[in-house]
């Protein structure tokens, strides 16, 4: 079985991609520790409309971009500000999977800041899914849930 710390170990130094089960043990880590804690915060923003950033374990580079998008340090749900930069400044380097997701006219927008990386998630029927084209590589799954689920029954 996989540990976070062992997966925590990794993203200090180690540019390696995570295994599958390891990929599973972290999001169930942030599923449990950063989504489903602050599900009523999350609802609250994007049933208004708003983008939800969400933060989780943000390594220290991280915090000053995570400040120019609304975070106050301590808050780790806020409604996402100067939104129609960000996504000019991601036009600009060609990120427009990113660029779309931010400009779209939705209420199921979360942006997810864990440790390193940001996640372009989506509430839906099925719970939380990645936007597609968002990462280096696609999940397997449609569905982190999926993931999050698979993991907890085996551990």
């Amino acid at each position: 079985m996989t540990t976070y710390e062992e997966i925590k170990k990794l993203s200090e130094g180690q540019s390696r991609k995570l295994s599958p089960e390891e990929s599973k043990a972290l999001w169930y880590k942030i599923y449990t520790e950063a989504l489903l804690p602050n599900r009523e915060a999350i609802l609250k923003i994007v049933n208004a409309g708003e983008i939800a950033v969400v933060t989780w374990d943000l390594h220290s580079t991280c915090i000053e971009g995570a400040q120019d998008l609304g975070y106050d340090g301590e808050t780790p749900v806020f409604r996402m500000k100067n939104r129609s930069m960000f996504a000019e400044e991601l036009r600009r380097v060609r990120d427009y999977v990113s660029a779309r997701w931010l400009t779209r006219d939705s209420k199921d927008r979360v942006f997810l800041m864990a440790q390193l990386g940001t996640f372009l998630l989506n509430l839906t029927e099925k719970g939380f899914t990645v936007e597609p084209g968002s990462m280096d590589h696609e999940l397997p799954e449609d569905s982190i849930q999926q993931l999050i689920d698979e993991w907890a029954q085996k551990n």
